[in-house]
């Protein structure tokens, strides 16, 4: 199974398009390594022991090489608008190409809105405060400077922000009621 990991893994690295798998290749893959866990456990002889754990250990390697390069060339795929032949995927990737296509398609509808114009900044809602002890500027939710503030100070900010000073007990909300004209 190792020389059919290497092989995949040099058909991956010479062509710049993603080479065939077959659809069982993680699953005998996965097999072949737990059987070396095991044989590492089960061998009495250290030396041959130490053998079967460092083809564990390069298996392991190879394949994290094999696994990272494939991602590589989906995504680049992905990314340049060009299909990924299912055929040549594994079963257990084919799973993932589904779940980064519909990544790409939330990407393509939020530029999509980002170009027409259709994303809308968060509205906050204000709150007006009462400052209980001196605080030094703030940078508000909304990304614009606050302050300096001096205790009894009143102070007009955004919820969250608000909200946070309350909690800290540097800050009192104040509230107000409208009056109706009758």
């Amino acid at each position: 199974m190792f020389t059919e990991l290497f092989k995949a893994w040099r058909r991956e690295e010479k062509d710049k398009n993603i080479q065939i798998l077959s659809q069982d290749f993680y699953i005998n893959l996965n097999c072949y390594a737990n059987d070396l866990k095991k044989k590492i456990e089960c061998e009495q002889d250290p030396v041959k022991a130490e053998l079967i754990k460092e083809e564990y250990n390069n298996t392991i390697k190879l394949l994290t090489k094999l696994v990272n390069l494939r991602l590589k060339k989906v995504l680049e795929s992905i990314i340049e608008g060009r299909k990924i032949p299912l055929e040549l995927l594994a079963e257990e990737e084919k799973e993932l190409v589904a779940c980064l296509n519909k990544a790409a398609e939330l990407i393509l509808e939020f530029k999509e809105k980002l170009f027409k114009g259709r994303i809308e900044a968060k509205k906050s809602k204000a709150v007006i405060l009462r400052l209980l002890q001196e605080l030094p500027e703030i940078v508000g939710e909304d990304l614009n400077v606050y302050g300096p503030f001096e205790a009894e100070d009143i102070a007009v900010l955004p919820e969250d922000n608000a909200e946070a000073l309350i909690k800290r007990g540097v800050a009192e909300k104040i509230s107000y009621k409208e009056k109706k004209n009758l």
